[in-house]
């Protein structure tokens, strides 16, 4: 007797699996994609792979337009055949399309044609290459998914038909991009003093890498208010020179600028946060020390950010508490009046 339960589940499986291995498979044809796993951000490019198999005897005028997700850019150039039956196919980039929206036209040329029928169960394997621009890392934060949506437009004999797959369930790769950020930066008790007596403070600023791609250089920006004196900014023991200063005319406020390689001195050696491969990966952090004196409690603020291409942290303030300078006043009243609706006037006694 057949299990009838049995049979229900397992043709289940069957389309189940069909739907997830190819995104379209109708009468005329079947299209898998199969890119590869990541793509990195500002660095080199990955594959995308299609195989097209032919259905039908009456197949032809066959092209493919892709969709790519925001910041996804096709490699001009890259598009090739790998399995190409008896060297019958060609394919060529529309030139009236975008790198963002690259139309590929595939023609079967045997026997000298330009746009002859395809031979059926012929299966083509081609792939192209495609690059991420930091406009993809605003998109993968935002929760997008990378796909290479695509859309077909073919024939079959004399009739002009379409399909497409959008579903991002399928088919979809990552984005690896460095994610930067500050730390939270500890509150110094200072006090105020002169340039002819100045008191130095100093504390680490620590910039962490959390995000899944890895950079070889990066940015640290620092705002120091005009109150701030002698300013320094240190790593590993070395006070470092910024690549750009700029000076605000109305309050001061000086921006300062540190460009850090990894490939160079003093960052290309091991520390305690960091190993030293000139790579900043996931979980990997710098230590930096920053001195300096208090001249004014007005305009003493120290802001950090840090940054690279396609990303910036938010900005830390680093606070100074000089409550140690306010004095602590005894008042002793001598003589006065509480007359309501006039002005009152009180003596008063400071020790």
């Amino acid at each position: 007797m057949l299990n009838y339960k049995f049979i229900i589940v397992f043709t289940t499986l069957i389309i189940t699996s069909l739907v997830s291995t190819a995104q379209i498979n109708n009468s005329d044809f079947a299209v898998r994609l199969e890119p590869e796993a990541n793509l990195e951000a500002e660095e080199g490019d990955s594959e995308e792979i299609i195989f097209i198999k032919a259905k039908s005897e009456n197949l032809h005028g066959f092209n493919i337009t892709f969709t790519l997700p925001q910041g996804i850019e096709y490699v001009v150039g890259s598009m090739q055949i790998l399995v190409n039956p008896n060297n019958n196919y060609v394919v060529t980039y529309d030139t009236s399309s975008s790198i963002t929206n690259p139309k590929f036209l595939i023609r079967n040329t045997s026997g000298g044609g330009t746009d002859n029928n395809w031979t059926f169960l012929d299966e083509l394997k081609l792939s192209f290459k495609r690059k991420a621009t930091c406009d993809a890392v605003p998109f993968k934060e935002g929760g997008g998914i990378f796909k290479d949506r695509h859309k077909i437009e073919y024939f079959k004999g004399g009739t002009a038909k379409t399909a497409q797959d959008f579903d991002d369930t399928v088919s979809s790769y990552g984005l690896l991009s460095a994610s930067l950020s500050v730390v939270d930066i500890i509150a110094i008790d200072g006090e105020i003093s002169n340039v002819a007596n100045p008191i130095y403070y100093e504390r680490d600023i620590q910039d962490v890498q959390g995000g899944n791609g890895d950079i070889t250089a990066f940015h640290h920006e620092i705002k120091v208010g005009s109150g701030i004196h002698n300013y320094e900014f240190k790593f590993n023991g070395t006070t470092l020179t910024p690549t750009s200063t700029d000076t605000d005319a109305t309050t001061g406020q000086k921006t300062l600028i540190f460009d850090i390689d990894l490939t160079q001195s003093p960052y290309n050696v091991a520390t305690a946060g960091e190993n030293g491969n000139g790579q900043y990966e996931n979980g990997e952090s710098f230590t930096f020390q920053e001195k300096f004196a208090v001249l004014s409690c007005e305009n003493s603020e120290i802001i950090h950010s840090t940054y690279w291409n396609c990303q910036r942290s938010s900005e830390k303030s680093g606070s100074i508490l000089l409550g140690t300078e306010v004095p602590g006043l005894t008042i002793t009243k001598l003589e006065g009046c509480n007359d309501i609706g006039a002005t009152n006037h009180t003596r008063v006694k400071r020790p």
